[in-house]
């Protein structure tokens, strides 16, 4: 996190907000050009070594994503403890876009291991 020197509250949860878009825009498209080429790997048995590679790197990345988002969420949740009269967010809003957020990085990587269990 930002050390808050200088910077306001808002301002820093702005920031840990705009990393979360960063990431879930990483989720998303990883994760989408990884089940296309999946899914382009699969029928063929020559390549069944390189669809488990892209099942893992799939898995991996979602995890490794996942543990970001929640990394942003302790950083808001922190702001929140120490500055939250000067927030002006509501807590139930901000819970329902951390679980979304963090949710969707899960079901990715279920997705994966779903994958893995059906080859």
């Amino acid at each position: 996190m930002i050390p808050a020197r200088g910077k306001e509250p808002a301002e820093l949860w702005q920031r840990e907000d705009d990393l979360i878009n960063h990431r879930l825009t990483w989720l998303l498209t990883s994760q989408g050009l990884l089940f296309a080429g999946y899914g382009w790997i699969f029928p063929q048995p020559q390549l069944s070594g390189l669809a488990w590679v892209v099942a893992y790197l799939g898995l991996i990345s979602s995890l490794l994503i996942a543990a970001g988002l929640v990394g942003a969420v302790i950083a808001q949740l922190i702001l929140r403890k120490r500055h939250g009269h000067k927030l002006y967010i509501h807590f139930v809003c901000a819970i329902i876009g951390w679980a979304t957020a963090v949710g969707l990085a899960i079901v990715f990587a279920g997705g994966w291991i779903c994958v893995m269990l059906a080859a």
